[in-house]
């Protein structure tokens, strides 16, 4: 069956191979809307009798796969019914997400939306076998073909059954995910929206349970976690919480009790507010809608007890050290730092990683759990840091650090973080004695009390600590403190406490410590630097310390992602140091070469060198001078077409690049030899034309006689090459075909070049590599934009100022170049020069162009003094912007 609209675009594609009866049909293509159809009229005219014809064939093969399930049937057609039914569901997500306006509306999308929820506690039962599971017949009636949920069978993980059974659990799940992306408010208001998540949660719950037993047995979990399910669920509920959607109100925002406010507590904002809240004013009927969902988001799904378990559950569960963990840290401790920071969110349960659902979501677990909190001060959230017993109290002590951590934002205001640090963190970070563990809690007055997130209130809390022998190893809490350390350091930290954390992290980057919390800690020590509030003048103490444990840890590590985030935090203090890094740069310097060599084909770990020489050279200014001899080559390799490398290198090459020149006293013969390359960029004319610029700008200010000398003058360099002209040249190309930004900085660059260097040079070589004909003709046809055409006429009036007879003697002679030619030329020229004077707009320009036309009317020239009026008309204009200045 093939269906297109009206303009002849094709909407869907089915090829039924038999009758709807028949129980060997099945659907063999599928391509349903394509991206043209989604905004066809037609499309929602077909989308109901789609809907229904696809929803028919996907109950009736689930139907027939669950009773052969049940019989025992021939199991390649049970494996076949279960991939037509995949495949179904797969259009039935189309159709509900893209199909519907309000999917909530109609009455065979709710009923469907019902059953799914059927379909998905049978389907995740299955996988829960051999629990045997009583025959329940639906409570929902759908206009087409369902039969009863039959019983489960035998375990299905171990055979073919699992992987087709496993799709239909995850379509449902991409089902509820699109339709809660796409139509929120529909989502909620659906029957039994509620019971969706709630289910997921359940399981989540569930499982759990398993987890933490596993902490004790340390036993493999049989059968293992669903992991993607259980994604699906937290990412459900995420986006529950999380969605504006449920929060605004006609005029404005009105937040829920149990949903986030969009302004978070601390400093800064957590979670920028949605745009549409200040521009966007809800029609009745839609305030009406979302106060509806809102209310059956709080009274059945957000309840005091169900906050509070899912805080309980995430911390206590979730966000605990596994024993796969705990083992990839012993025997890949690189490799451990670095898959805590990696992207497999989408599959993976991921404890601290940034895209990670669980660090996601869990600060507006704290965030909802404190406004409970507030208005019952009977509810507590159980993460309460009781004495460490044993290894699963101090992994849960490590979870609740990383709660800490994660709601920074919303732990500002009740948390003494300063106090933490300095009474219980530090006292931590210094006690490596496995025979001791750390009994700590938080006093308020007399009563041990439990955390408390998010009070609104400030609680003046009092730290204590004391100690008990217990045989752990407490490189796990040390790894978990330098991490948290990081976390808060943006939020609040004072600038007294600032010392007490370089300490800490200085202490825990130490060569005898773990390699875990050494990576973890010079990860952290650059957020502690890269924060507003840092000032180098107290971390200058601490400098030299970091300095040589970072070079120590370069070596130390063997993976080149490893070295690369080393490199970053040695650059980030770099940057903030400055000049103060001076002491300590020729070690620096002294390191990279053997990286470098030994990098090979890790472009990314060479890019990541060239940043770090970059605010090198930055800091160092004038004294960067020695190190050229090691830069110099590293550009040379960096920028050069010929090799790979400059694929990948390129960008942070140019930037170091530039920094040197622009740091350099003198234009050595090592820094002058490079300016071949960047002629050779030139012809590229890429996005990367403006750094060019710059670099080649830099030379000119730098060594503008060198630059610009010609091979018939006298050499000011031992290098015998004419880099001049091959310069203008590429400019005589390149203009008339870039974008009028990239002419102007082109123009810029002329500019300087006339301004620092004598006209004898730069005059010449503009006039014969045919630069100053592009500009004259470009002006006299009108071949750019006024404001183009402007600054080109800007370049002839520094010339007129530097030299009138240069200027007119080039003028003649693009007279008798033109056909045929034109004796009168420069009346020409200044009839378009005053006709183009009212687009100046800049005082300066105008100013220049004023001192042109007078250097001009000093000539003596008749074809400019019979426009004398015209060039007192401009002195007016110009003498009278000047008063308006202030005299200057």
């Amino acid at each position: 069956m093939r269906i297109r609209d009206r303009e002849g675009n094709e909407i869907v594609v089915l090829l039924i191979r038999a009758s709807i009866g028949n129980p060997y049909s099945y659907i063999t293509t599928i391509d349903l809307f394509t991206p043209c159809s989604f905004s066809s009229p037609f499309t929602s005219q077909v989308s109901p009798e789609l809907f229904r014809q696809i929803a028919t064939i996907y109950v009736g093969h689930v139907d027939r796969f669950l009773a052969g399930l049940q019989n025992s049937s021939d199991l390649a057609l049970v494996l076949s019914q279960m991939e037509v039914s995949v495949v179904c569901l797969k259009c039935i997500r189309r159709l509900m997400v893209h199909g519907f306006d309000d999917f909530s509306k109609v009455e065979e999308t709710r009923q469907f939306f019902t059953l799914t929820l059927v379909h998905l506690q049978r389907f995740y039962a299955l996988r829960k076998s051999p629990f045997p599971l009583s025959s329940q017949p639906t409570s929902c009636h759908i206009p087409f073909t369902h039969s009863s949920i039959l019983p489960a069978g035998p375990a299905f993980l171990d055979t073919p059954i699992a992987t087709p059974l496993d799709s239909h659990i995850i379509k449902l799940g991409k089902l509820y995910l699109d339709l809660q992306k796409y139509h929120p408010l529909p989502f909620v208001l659906a029957p039994r929206a509620t019971d969706v998540v709630a289910f997921y949660w359940g399981v989540l719950a569930e499982e759990g349970n398993r987890v933490g037993a596993r902490l004790t047995t340390e036993q493999p979990l049989h059968p293992p976690l669903f992991e993607r399910f259980l994604v699906h669920g937290l990412l459900l509920l995420k986006n529950t919480i999380k969605n504006f959607s449920y929060t605004a109100e006609k005029g404005g925002l009105s937040p829920s009790p149990f949903f986030p406010s969009p302004f978070p507590r601390g400093s800064p904002p957590s979670h920028p507010p949605p745009p549409r809240s200040f521009f966007y004013t809800a029609s009745p009927e839609e305030a009406s809608t979302v106060s509806r969902a809102r209310q059956v988001i709080d009274q059945s799904l957000l309840t005091p007890g169900f906050v509070n378990s899912c805080a309980e559950v995430l911390v206590s569960r979730y966000m605990v050290l596994r024993p796969e963990d705990l083992e990839a840290w012993e025997t890949d401790p690189e490799g451990f730092v670095g898959g805590e920071e990696a992207d497999h969110w989408e599959f993976e349960l991921r404890r601290t990683s940034p895209v990670s659902p669980i660090p996601d979501l869990m600060p507006d677990i704290l965030w909802i759990a404190s406004d409970t909190f507030v208005a019952d001060r009977h509810l507590p959230i159980p993460l309460s840091l009781s004495a460490i017993t044993d290894h699963a109290g101090l992994l849960f002590k490590d979870a609740v650090y990383c709660a800490i951590g994660l709601g920074a934002h919303e732990l500002f205001d009740s948390l003494d973080f300063d106090a933490f640090l300095v009474k219980r963190l530090t006292v931590e970070a210094w006690n490596k004695d496995p025979r001791y563990g750390v009994r700590a809690g938080i006093r308020f007055g007399s009563k041990l009390l439990e955390i408390r997130a998010h009070i609104r209130r400030p609680m003046n809390l009092i730290v204590f600590c004391c100690f008990s022998p217990i045989p752990l190893s407490l490189k796990i809490l040390r790894r978990r403190i330098a991490w948290i350390i990081g976390k808060w350091v943006g939020v609040k930290i004072s600038k007294s406490a600032r010392p007490d954390v370089y300490r800490v992290m200085l202490r825990l980057m130490s060569a005898e410590e773990d390699t875990v919390v050494r990576l973890t800690a010079v990860n952290n020590l650059k957020n502690c630097v890269d924060d507003w509030d840092f000032e180098a003048t107290p971390f200058a103490p601490f400098l030299k310390e970091a300095v040589y444990g970072i070079i120590g840890m370069l070596g130390d590590v063997s993976e080149f992602d490893s070295r690369m985030r080393i490199l970053n935090s040695l650059s980030m203090i770099i940057e903030r140091v400055e000049e103060q890094i001076a002491p300590y740069a020729q070690q620096i310097v002294e390191l990279l070469p053997s990286l470098w060599n030994t990098s090979e084909s890790e472009h990314l770990f060479k890019s990541a060198i060239l940043v770090t020489l970059t605010k090198l050279v930055g800091s160092l200014k004038e004294r960067s001078s020695n190190l050229q001899n090691f830069v110099v080559p590293l550009i040379q390799h960096s920028v050069d077409h010929n090799q790979e490398a400059h694929l990948y290198l390129m960008d942070d090459a140019l930037d170091l690049w530039w920094t040197a020149v622009q740091s350099a006293t003198h234009c050595s013969e090592p820094l002058y030899a490079l300016v071949p390359a960047a002629v050779a960029l030139l012809e590229y004319g890429t996005e990367n034309l403006r750094r060019l610029l710059k670099i080649l700008e830099s030379y000119v200010l730098l060594a503008p006689v060198m630059v610009m000398q010609v091979c018939a003058g006298p050499r000011v360099s031992s290098v015998d090459d004419n880099y001049a002209t091959p310069i203008m040249d590429a400019f005589t190309r390149l203009l008339g075909n870039l974008k009028p930004q990239a002419c102007t900085a082109i123009v810029h660059v002329i500019d300087t070049a006339l301004q620092a260097s004598p006209l004898r040079l730069s005059g010449e070589v503009m006039a014969n590599t045919g630069l100053l004909w592009k500009l004259l003709t470009d002006v006299l046809d009108n071949r750019e934009q006024a404001f183009i055409l402007t600054q080109y006429l800007g370049v002839f009036a520094r010339i007129v100022i530097y030299d009138p007879a240069f200027f007119l003697g080039f003028i003649e002679a693009a007279g008798q170049r033109c056909d045929p030619p034109q004796l009168n030329l420069l009346s020409l020229v200044l009839e378009k020069w005053f006709d183009k004077f009212d687009n100046v707009g800049h005082p300066r320009q105008r100013k220049l162009n004023c001192m042109a036309f007078t250097a001009l009317t000093a000539t003596a020239n008749p074809l400019v003094l019979v426009r004398l009026p015209q060039v007192m008309a401009v002195w007016s204009d110009v003498l009278s912007e000047v008063k308006e200045s202030g005299g200057g």
